[in-house]
């Protein structure tokens, strides 16, 4: 018989028979007793699939080993909680009825708890399945050791599936069973404030399962009402009161935490579908931004600089222009969200025939096109309002100014493209990737009536 065993392994079962018994055997083979140190605990959260039966194998195999719970279906983090109050081990793991543990998995989360002092263990994801590779997140385990959140804010943690968490700094913490996205990243970093550290272990890895019909409870949380407002409300809101309560502030860990996830939900191209009271969006977005510092924002790693300034832009509340001899600049505050002048004039696609030269390209640019005119030689065009947007929470932010001219060729031609913002005219650069454009100080030479050039260069958003 078992006794004090070391790890609790809890898996939460919903519909997984295709996937389970992989799971379930990565914990079983692992390089470390199963039987003196590991206690399984299989909370099958109502499935209608073979599940049950696969869980209740196991259990008649290792009766001291695994506890089998059954219960309604209301999600992973009803089924987590239900497993906490049975686990017994000094350590405690998550681990997902589809993914698996590296075989050495346990064995090494023991020997890093031995040599750091720290309530958190995680190590790092290889996707396997539909999708293989190494998660974004894995710039953190260069080397293992500790990340100090005071002073290395900048690397934040999500995943309690990859966590190996010490029982006892848990407390009375629970996984949040009104949240759809996002229970994960609450869960942790509430324990991460009290320590301010996590362990980092490169020599194990938890592998993460693509499905091919992208059919698993994470993928379907980001087509989903609950990804956004109710996200913002349980999830950032409760994390931000949380900090201050215990902490007397945010510390930068937990906002760069919330601004690197907050960048899924405004960029979502489905935010139009699923947020139709605005008002109550913004009301939390800004309530959480109030808490963000401007350098948490901007030292950002993964947003790119117009998520950057719009995040500015909806914190400060204000944006106004700030013009020059020859420049244009948008300012929200202190911070420049984009200087026109500066936007490059990209041509893609130039071609000479019959006496005529037709060139079409376009120009990103955070300006509102109507008051952007493009003006090639002495020819002008205009916005269309046809034109591609992107939109961050259903603000329109990013315009792509496409333009398109006709012009008549004999011999030679050069052609200046200018943009012109309230009668201000800017000298941005002219981008042609073809080799066979000819650019001089900035302007295109078309010297040869054979001349004929596809440039397509598609714009990803």
């Amino acid at each position: 018989m078992m006794t004090g065993p070391v790890f609790s392994i809890i898996i939460a079962i919903y519909n997984t028979q295709d996937y389970l018994d992989e799971a379930i055997e990565s914990v079983l083979n692992q390089d470390f007793d199963f039987k003196r140190y590991i206690q399984l605990i299989l909370v099958d959260d109502g499935s209608t699939d073979r599940s049950y039966e696969i869980c209740l194998k196991y259990q008649k195999q290792y009766p001291d080993n695994v506890i089998l719970l059954k219960k309604e279906n209301n999600g992973p983090a009803s089924a987590r909680n239900m497993g906490l109050e049975y686990a017994t081990g000094e350590f405690v793991n998550f681990l997902d009825s589809d993914d698996k543990l590296s075989a050495n998995a346990l064995s090494q989360v023991m020997e890093f708890f031995k040599k750091y002092d720290t309530d958190l263990v995680t190590v790092p994801i290889e996707y396997f399945g539909a999708k293989t590779g190494n998660q974004y997140m894995n710039y953190r385990f260069k080397q293992s050791g500790l990340i100090n959140l005071d002073e290395t804010f900048n690397c934040p943690h999500f995943s309690a599936s990859t966590s190996f968490i010490r029982r006892q700094s848990i407390k009375d913490i629970r996984f949040s069973e009104n949240l759809a996205n996002g229970e994960d990243l609450l869960f942790v970093n509430q324990i991460l404030l009290d320590k301010l550290n996590y362990g980092v272990l490169n020599t194990a890895k938890y592998y993460y399962r693509k499905r091919e019909n992208d059919d698993s409870l994470m993928d379907k949380a980001f087509t989903s009402n609950e990804y956004f407002t109710p996200k913002l409300k349980h999830c950032f809101k409760r994390l931000v009161d949380y900090s201050i309560k215990t902490k007397g502030s945010v510390p930068k860990f937990i906002q760069y935490t919330i601004v690197q996830d907050l960048h899924g939900v405004i960029r979502s191209d489905k935010f139009g579908d699923f947020v139709k009271n605005r008002e109550d969006f913004f009301h939390y977005l800004n309530y959480i931004l109030d808490f963000i510092d401007d350098d948490v924002i901007l030292s950002q790693r993964k947003l790119d600089e117009h998520a950057k300034s719009f995040l500015l832009f909806v914190k400060n509340g204000e944006f106004h222009i700030e013009t020059g001899k020859n420049t244009v600049s948008l300012k929200t505050a202190n911070h420049t969200i984009n200087n026109t002048h500066n936007n490059k004039i990209r041509i893609t696609d130039i071609d000479v025939a019959n006496k005529t030269v037709n060139l079409s390209g376009y120009v990103l640019s955070c300006c509102y096109n109507s008051d952007l005119v493009v003006k090639c030689n002495e020819l002008e065009y205009s916005y269309d309002e046809n034109n591609p947007v992107l939109s961050f929470a259903g603000i329109d932010w990013l315009f792509k100014a496409e333009f398109e001219f006709e012009l008549p060729f004999e011999n030679e031609l050069q052609i200046s493209i200018r943009l012109i913002y309230d009668g201000i005219t800017l000298n941005n650069r002219i981008i042609a990737d073809e080799s066979d454009v000819k650019l001089k100080d900035n302007i295109i030479i078309i010297t040869d009536s054979s001349f004929k050039s596809k440039v397509k260069k598609v714009l990803n958003w």
